[in-house]
């Protein structure tokens, strides 16, 4: 029995569902409000709710589908306790002169087992401190699967102020290509050594900070600089010098900065792109990087725009005087330029917003969901059979799911762990996917939807992986999947595994044919990433796309046994597929580390249309392997391609609309 979707909005006292049905507790005969769907009633009836909310068809139906019994929908509906009762893997700090020695005993105790890249990179641990507004003369290193967030405000109302504050450390070996899943965001760092150091790759984002002093993504042990593949950060004021030291490249999103450096003796740097950035002056690239001639050693693009078009910042926590908590949600912004504290935002009390741990049962979650509850995810590692469900109450307005401290959703059945639905405004954050030993077709899906430009939808911070900490096969054809209109992507790491707990190269088989497919139109990103997948890396197929910085990484291990290696024939596997005619990509990199040889990749970049190249800006490849630079046994030979063509000279549009003749 099945509920029509568009049947009427009932506005409806909360149904105590008795069974699987909705006609097993009312019978046809006494139908109220006149909706009924394939001969079920649906009436407002049997034990009344005190709380008055509007409930959709489709609402009803997974309702019923999820079996809730009177006890579940009663419990789902009552008001949430405000503060929360948080679990043990999240703290909460403040900066009492008596508690502050334990304060710092806690970080530097998970730092112990988080901080090591033997003990943490794929530790089952998840940890979120949280800081209430104050000054805390602190040294916090962030160590894998945690997040330090301050509860103020404004970034300004919790500031660290020890020796290095804040900060991220890099490997003992000084380098950062390891350092992943970490976060910080909304607090101030006035250290008094004069300089941050966040020294970190992929899925390792900064967002809404004030950086008293230089802010470095890296580290320098004497005048050796620390390298990384990173990485992305947004929404940050520096009070000095952006110093991007050898990082292969980054995406810098709104923020404000006195200057910019990165370290070249030598140069060994790609790709940095800077969207809606005051203090980086946008001039036009006459000169796109080298990587191709001379990938040892290349000269980074300095690309971006003025004003970032369209963006929807991250939701985020704040506490008050009174302990009181508060989900805030900023709304749409067009043309920005510079940090957004000040944005618009709408404030929802936390009685609206329901907390739930690794140890909440699923139909719990998805209940309070489709009552059009928030939903935040306290750290630890979910085990799903079944999706979590968002954005199907059309009646909630810019619903959120937002994971704390690395929340990590794993499928146990062949299915999704993320399912978005038509409602518009919802926000996804904060979330780690991690592929089961179930094949799963995707891992988060953004379903079809008409989506509206003035209400877009938000993927942040949110990174997948197939492989890994894995000790057993594990698989999923797509890693997201986004078919809905008018949504943004906002540090998207798509990750099939090259590197787990015995080593690179030392993983169990993990399967997966793509990283993104993008289905919708209207869809943007910034701060894209997607790595090692058996296919195309990356398949646009809506209008009107755009990408403001990709990296991405052929799949390494190609023509080994084991492995489903990709076809790179005539019109064979790219890094880059678009088949819209209508695109945009600046700063569209993807590199090849193949080790064994004979994997000829024709060009990074695979467009349908020949009209599409004009959208892209200083597009390229690398090929990083240096066995095969000189003899192409292995390796990317062109940037960009268009099918079924042998062409490979077009003109270009540059970021301020200079054009020049540009060979791929």
């Amino acid at each position: 029995m099945k509920l029509r979707s568009s049947s009427v909005i009932l506005q409806v006292q909360l149904l105590a569902w008795c069974g699987t049905y909705a006609s097993d507790a009312f019978s046809s005969s006494t139908c109220e409000h006149d909706a009924q769907a394939e001969g079920v009633c649906l009436k407002a009836g049997g034990n009344i709710v005190e709380r008055t909310i509007e409930i959709a068809g489709d609402d009803m139906a997974l309702l019923q589908r999820a079996g809730m019994h009177r006890e579940l929908m009663l419990e789902a509906s009552s008001k949430e306790e405000n503060p929360p009762q948080w679990p043990s893997s999240v703290h909460v700090f403040d900066d009492n002169p008596d508690t502050i020695q334990q304060v710092n005993a806690t970080i530097m105790d998970t730092f112990a087992v988080l901080g090591p890249l033997e003990t943490g990179k794929f530790s089952s641990e998840r940890v979120a401190f949280l800081f209430k507004p104050g000054r805390y003369e602190l040294d916090v290193p962030v160590g894998y699967y945690t997040q330090v967030i301050g509860l103020g405000a404004r970034p300004k109302d919790v500031s660290f102020t020890g020796t290095r504050g804040l900060y991220g450390p890099s490997e003992d070996d000084n380098n950062n290509f390891n350092t992943f899943w970490k976060a910080a965001e909304n607090f101030a760092n006035k250290p008094s050594s004069g300089s941050t150091s966040w020294s970190v790759s992929q899925a390792a984002p900064l967002r809404r900070a004030y950086v008293k002093g230089d802010l470095l993504f890296g580290t320098y042990n004497g005048s050796t600089p620390s390298e990384g593949s990173g990485g992305f950060v947004a929404n940050v004021k520096v009070d000095g010098r952006l110093d991007l030291v050898r990082q292969q490249q980054w995406m810098i999103r709104n923020c404000k900065v006195d200057s910019t450096f990165y370290f070249n003796d030598p140069s060994r740097a790609a790709n940095f792109v800077f969207m809606g950035t005051s203090g980086w002056t946008p001039t036009p690239t006459t000169t796109c990087t080298n990587t191709s001639v001379n990938p040892t050693s290349p000269s980074p693009q300095e690309l971006g725009r003025s004003h970032a078009p369209v963006i929807v910042d991250k939701p985020y926590i704040t506490i008050d005087a009174n302990g009181r908590y508060s989900l805030r949600i900023p709304q749409l912004q067009r043309s920005a330029r510079g940090v957004t504290w000040n944005a618009e935002e709408a404030i929802v009390d936390f009685e609206e917003v329901f907390v739930a741990t690794n140890a909440t049962d699923l139909a719990m979650i998805n209940a309070k969901l489709a009552l059009g509850r928030h939903v935040i995810l306290a750290p630890g590692i979910y085990h799903l059979p079944a999706p979590i469900r968002v954005g199907f109450n059309s009646s909630a307005r810019q619903q959120v799911l937002l994971g704390l401290g690395m929340a990590t959703l794993v499928p146990t059945n062949g299915n999704s762990v993320v399912e978005i639905g038509a409602a518009t405004g919802v926000r996804v954050a904060g979330l780690l996917l991690q592929a089961g030993p179930i094949h799963s077709k995707r891992l988060l899906w953004w379903k079809p939807s008409s989506g509206n430009p003035n209400n877009p939808g938000l993927i942040a911070d949110v990174f997948a992986r197939v492989g890994g900490p894995d000790t057993e096969l594990v698989s999923a054809k797509t890693m997201f999947e986004v078919s809905g209109n008018h949504v943004i992507l906002d540090n998207v790491w798509a990750w099939r595994a090259d590197c787990c707990q015995d080593g690179c190269g030392a993983c169990a088989i993990r399967y997966c044919d793509h990283g993104v497919v993008v289905n919708g139109d209207d869809v943007v990103s910034y701060g894209l990433f997607s790595e090692h997948c058996e296919k195309d890396l990356v398949v646009w197929n809506g209008e009107r796309g755009a990408t403001f910085f990709y990296q991405s990484e052929m799949d390494s291990f190609a023509r080994q046994d084991w492995d489903k290696t990709p076809n790179y024939g005539a019109n064979g596997v790219s890094g880059y597929r678009v088949n819209a005619l209508n695109h945009t990509g600046i700063g569209i990199g993807v590199y090849a580390y193949f080790v064994e040889e004979g994997n000829i990749v024709k060009a990074g970049i695979a467009l349908k249309h020949a009209a599409t190249v004009k959208g892209f800006v200083c597009p390229f490849y690398w090929n990083l392997n240096s066995a095969w630079y000189d003899n192409f046994e292995s390796g990317i030979k062109a940037a960009v391609r268009v099918v079924g063509t042998n062409s490979s000279t077009y003109n270009r549009h540059h970021s301020e609309g200079d054009v020049q003749s540009y060979t791929f």
